[in-house]
C-alpha cells in the first residue's frame, strides 16, 4: 500500500491514462492511498492492477471495489471492467507497469531532497539499512523497505517518498542487462555507488564481466552531475572508477581499504575520502577504524562478519555526499544494524521443547551467492571465537541463479566448508539440487563424512536430528538463497522467528 495522494488530473497528465468511466462520475478525483493488493482494505484508494508472473490485479478488480477502491488503473477492457466504469472511476493505460513508473518518474520531480541509488552484487540492502541509520539523527529520510529494488519496487519506494524527505535512499537491484538503466530513468539518483560485483545471478549473465556492465549502468544512466561513489577495492567497479573519471569529475567521494591504498588514491584516481580497516569483532560488534574526509576515528558495528566494513565504508561515502560532517558520520555509525536474514545474530530459546539447550544463530538467509558464502566461511572462525563458541554447525542451502556453474560453484562451496580455517564443522547439512556435487567435493577435500549429512529438499527429520545436537555453547550457520526457505530450520529453534 503506498501512502499518497493522487489526484485523477494527476494520473491523466503523468501516464497519459484515458478515463473510462461515465460523465456522471467526476473526472477532479482524488485518492487517498494506491493499492495492489485486493485482500487489503481500500477504502478511498486507487487500485492498480499490476500483471505479474504468478498474479494478475485485472483478475481481482471487483474484489478491489468491494473492498473500497474508489478508481481503477487497468490496461485490458473486458465487460467486467465496463461494467466497474459506472461504479468507480476507471482509467485505461497501455501497461499499468510503466504507467506506475510514469507516475513515480512525475513524483520524483517534485521532490526536494537528494535520491540516493545503491547497487551491488553483494551488501546493497545492508548498506542502505545503515545508510538510513546513520542518516536519520540528522535528517528526514526515506528508504526502501525490505528489498523493494526491482523494476516496480523501486516506483513504489518512490511514490512512497513524502515531498518533504530531506534524503530519498533507494536500493537498486537487477538480473538482466539494462534493468539498473531503466531505474535510473525513473529515479533520476543524485548519489550512486555499486558495493561490489561479484558472481550473482550468473544463470541471466554467464560471466562476471558481463554482471559488472550491467552494475555499471548505474553510473552511465545516471544524471552527468550525479556524485559517483566507486569501491577502490573490488577489480570491476576500480575500473568503472578509471574509466568514468575523466568522464564524470563530480565523481569525487571515493571509499576503499586503507590497507591497501593507505587513504591516498591509486594511479589517476583522486584522493580516497573514506577508507576504514576491519580490525576484529566480539560480542559486541565489528570493529573498524579509518578516516573520512581526513578525521580519523574508530567505531563498533553492532553487527557481525568483516565484510560489513566495506558496506559501512559505501554508506559513510554516500552521508558524506549529501552533506552529512565526518564527525557526524564517526558518531552515526555505531547505530548500524543488520536487515533481516543478512547475518543476524540470534538466541535460540533455551524452553523450547525441541531445543532444550539453547544455541546462537547467525542466519543469513535472504541471499546466497559463491561470493557471500565466501565471505561467510572465512568470518566463520573469528565470529566463533568471538562468541566463544565450542562447536560449529552449518545449515546450508542452495545457491539459485547460477545456471551451468551451478555444480561447479557448489563443488567450490563444498572444499571450502571442508577447508574452512580454524574449528572444522561438527556437523554440515547441505540442501537443494546440488546437494551431490557439495558432497563429492567436501569429502573429496578431506571433510568428514560424520559430519556431513545432504539433501534435495528440506526435511524436518533431518532439520530435528540437527537441533538435538545443539547445546548452548554451540553456534550454527543458516545460509541459502531466499526462495530455499532457511527460516524454517531456524523457526525450530526460535518459535514464531518472522518469514521476512
Amino acid at each position: 500500500m503506498i501512502d499518497r495522494r493522487t489526484t485523477s488530473s494527476e494520473l491523466l497528465q503523468a501516464t497519459c491514462a484515458r478515463f473510462l468511466s461515465s460523465s456522471s462520475i467526476a473526472r477532479q478525483l482524488e485518492f487517498s492511498k494506491i493499492g495492489t493488493d485486493s485482500r487489503k482494505d481500500l477504502r478511498g484508494a486507487l487500485f492498480w492492477a499490476l500483471a505479474g508472473e504468478t498474479h494478475d490485479g485485472h483478475e481481482f478488480l471487483k474484489m478491489a471495489v468491494d473492498q473500497g477502491a474508489a478508481g481503477l488503473v487497468v490496461h485490458k477492457i473486458d465487460p467486467i471492467v465496463e461494467g466497474l466504469a459506472e461504479k468507480v472511476a476507471v482509467f485505461l493505460v497501455p501497461d499499468t507497469l510503466v504507467a506506475l513508473q510514469d507516475l513515480a518518474r512525475s513524483h520524483r520531480k517534485q521532490l526536494q531532497g537528494p535520491v540516493i541509488g545503491v547497487t551491488g552484487s553483494n551488501g546493497k540492502t545492508s548498506t542502505k539499512e545503515f545508510l538510513a541509520a546513520m542518516m536519520s539523527p540528522y535528517r528526514k529520510v526515506h528508504w526502501s523497505l525490505g528489498s523493494f529494488n526491482n523494476h516496480w519496487g523501486v516506483p513504489v519506494s518512490l511514490l512512497s517518498a513524502p515531498l518533504d524527505s530531506e534524503v530519498i535512499i533507494l536500493e537498486m537491484g537487477m538480473n538482466h542487462e539494462g534493468e539498473l538503466r531503466d531505474l535510473c530513468r525513473i529515479a533520476f539518483p543524485d548519489v550512486v555507488a555499486c558495493t561490489l560485483v561479484g558472481k550473482t545471478h550468473m544463470e541471466h549473465f554467464g560471466s562476471v564481466d558481463k554482471i559488472a556492465a550491467a552494475k555499471n549502468e548505474i553510473y552511465l544512466d545516471s544524471p552527468a552531475e550525479a556524485t559517483r561513489i566507486y569501491n577502490l577495492d573490488n577489480p570491476w567497479t576500480l575500473a568503472m572508477a578509471a574509466s568514468a573519471l575523466a568522464d564524470y569529475p563530480q565523481a569525487k567521494s571515493i571509499f576503499g581499504f586503507s590497507e591497501k591504498l593507505s587513504g591516498g588514491g591509486s594511479g589517476a584516481l583522486p584522493e580516497v575520502r573514506v577508507s576504514f580497516r576491519f580490525t576484529g569483532q566480539s560480542g559486541e560488534g565489528v570493529k573498524i577504524e579509518g578516516q573520512i574526509d581526513g578525521q580519523a576515528g574508530t567505531a563498533i558495528l553492532p553487527v557481525l562478519g568483516a565484510h560489513h566494513a566495506i558496506n559501512a565504508m559505501a554508506a559513510a561515502a554516500m552521508a558524506l555526499a549529501v552533506g552529512l560532517t565526518p564527525l557526524e558520520i564517526w558518531q552515526a555509525l555505531p547505530h548500524c544494524r543488520s536487515a533481516w536474514g543478512r547475518m543476524q545474530l540470534l538466541k535460540a530459546a533455551a524452553t523450547h521443547a525441541l531445543s532444550p539447550q539453547a544455541a546462537t544463530v547467525l542466519f543469513d538467509g535472504y541471499n546466497a551467492s559463491p561470493d557471500s558464502y565466501r565471505v561467510l566461511l572465512e568470518n566463520g572462525p573469528s565470529v566463533a571465537d568471538s562468541l566463544k563458541a565450542e562447536k560449529i554447525f552449518g545449515v546450508f542451502a542452495e545457491m539459485k541463479e547460477l545456471g551451468v556453474a551451478a555444480a561447479a560453484e557448489h563443488a567450490a562451496l563444498g572444499r571450502q566448508a571442508a577447508a574452512m580455517t580454524g574449528k572444522a564443522f561438527e556437523k554440515i547439512w547441505f540442501y537443494g539440487p546440488s546437494h551431490a556435487a557439495f558432497r563429492e567435493a567436501f569429502l573429496s577435500a578431506g571433510g568428514s563424512a560424520l559430519a556431513l549429512i545432504t539433501s534435495e529438499d528440506f526435511d524436518l527429520n533431518i532439520a530435528q536430528s540437527v537441533v538435538d545436537e545443539l547445546h548452548e555453547s554451540d553456534l550454527v550457520f543458516v545460509k541459502g538463497s531466499r526462495g530455499m526457505k532457511t527460516e524454517r530450520f531456524v523457526q525450530l529453534l526460535i518459535p514464531g522467528f518472522s518469514k521476512s
